[in-house]
């Protein structure tokens, strides 16, 4: 019953802001999962290639990354935009009602969660592809005279090609466990509705 259901956890299980969509994320151990783990070793693999072999490539790479960025993330963050509104207005409030645990987040709430997750991540890829492809246009180093030593260079660009490539790699990985979940989600809606049908024939 209603009256037996723990209010702290039931505060617990709906935690708002950025603080709920990563309790949703970590308790579903969705960093554990495959698509962080290839975004993580790929981009780390790719960081020490040209660490080892091409470091005076550092730079080209970082430009034409968030020259790339900048073009395509832009596009999809609008769309991936729309289609969280679309899954977060979802209307099926019996199907809702009936996927609520009180014990654990919902299929609902780990679809809202992960898709949230992916628009966080393409965000930080395009903000700071933005701030990277502004300060080479601007030419930020000979606007304040700023000079580094070569090797603090290539560390700040490896950096920022890091953070480039784990953010944009994992928003594009994840989009297999979205269309997943989403599936899931109109396979129960379509099954709500057939079981509705059901009882208003037995009737």
């Amino acid at each position: 019953m209603l009256e037996n259901v723990n209010a702290n956890k039931l505060k617990d299980l709906h935690k708002v802001g950025l603080q709920g969509v990563l309790d949703i994320v970590i308790k579903h151990k969705t960093f554990q999962k495959l698509p962080f783990v290839i975004s993580i070793i790929a981009s780390l693999l790719f960081i020490g290639f040209l660490a080892t072999l091409r470091p005076s490539k550092f730079f080209e790479i970082l430009q034409l990354t968030s020259d790339l960025i900048t073009t395509v993330f832009p596009g999809l963050l609008g769309f991936s935009l729309g289609g969280y509104a679309i899954a977060v207005g979802f209307s099926n409030n019996d199907l809702i009602k009936y996927s609520t645990n009180t014990q654990k987040h919902n299929i609902y709430q780990i679809l809202s969660g992960i898709f949230a997750l992916s628009i966080l991540f393409q965000a930080i890829a395009t903000i700071v592809s933005f701030i990277i492809t502004w300060s080479i246009k601007v030419n930020f180093n000979s606007l304040f005279d700023i000079s580094f030593p070569s090797i603090v260079t290539y560390f700040i660009n490896g950096f920022f090609i890091l953070i480039l490539f784990v953010s944009s790699l994992y928003s594009l990985l994840l989009t297999p466990y979205i269309v997943t979940n989403l599936f899931t989600l109109s396979q129960l809606n379509s099954l709500h509705f057939t079981l509705e049908k059901i009882k208003e024939k037995s009737k």
